[in-house]
């Protein structure tokens, strides 16, 4: 997507060294606290625009309960009410049995109910395919190793409005979407080769992804 030399992330404090580990393709990032956390000047893809979000994920510790959400990757508003329009986060909540299950938050807010066991690699993917403008609705879509998912609709129907520019938060990863050290939501876990896309991907792309690392 363009603007690409905005997406150079770096730490809240800790030098980058200390965060990589062994990935799916080579090195990937490890999160473990607020100061290792990883930030961006970039904005992201704002209001209803189509979008790809794809990644590896290794969940280290899961949220302790179902209500709790650790952000993966995100951008947008700050207010970390469920319901937001105005935020893009993919994240992880637990699953209360010491799993996670993956959420997309921002077009509704929806839940996968496959479980992310702790210490294994998972290919995650969501894109947001607007399709017709309203009142049609747009289609919200998450694969999990390349596996389109069931949802679990919090909210139906409701398309994104992402905020971008200098009221927003850009683009960070296995970050707290505050600026705050007040609200310690970090992931705890590892991501590797993470792709933002402006426009929606079809499955056969995702899995081209995972399976290659790369999209022709």
């Amino acid at each position: 997507m363009p603007g690409v030399e905005l997406a150079a992330a770096s730490p809240r404090t800790a030098r980058v060294e200390d965060n990589k580990v062994p990935g799916k393709y080579g090195a990937g990032v490890t999160f473990r606290k607020f100061e290792n956390e990883l930030m961006t000047k970039h904005p992201g893809i704002g209001g209803d625009r189509p979008r790809t979000v794809a990644c590896w994920i290794k969940v280290k510790k899961a949220p302790r309960e179902r209500t709790i959400r650790t952000n993966i990757v995100g951008w947008g508003d700050r207010d970390v009410m469920l319901y937001n329009r105005q935020r893009w986060q993919l994240a992880v909540m637990g699953d209360g049995d010491g799993a996670s299950n993956l959420t997309v938050v921002g077009a509704g807010a929806h839940r996968t109910n496959s479980k992310l066991e702790n210490g294994e690699w998972y290919h995650v993917a969501a894109v947001w395919d607007p399709g017709a403008k309203p009142p049609e609705t747009g289609v919200m879509r998450v694969y999990i190793n390349g596996q389109e998912q069931k949802l679990g609709v919090y909210q139906k129907g409701v398309w994104p409005n992402t905020k971008v520019g200098q009221e927003a938060l850009p683009i960070v990863i296995g970050a707290t979407m505050t600026l705050e050290n007040n609200n310690r939501s970090t992931f705890h876990g590892a991501i590797d080769e993470l792709f933002i896309i402006e426009g929606a991907i079809g499955q056969d792309q995702v899995i081209q992804l995972m399976e290659e690392n790369s999209m022709k």
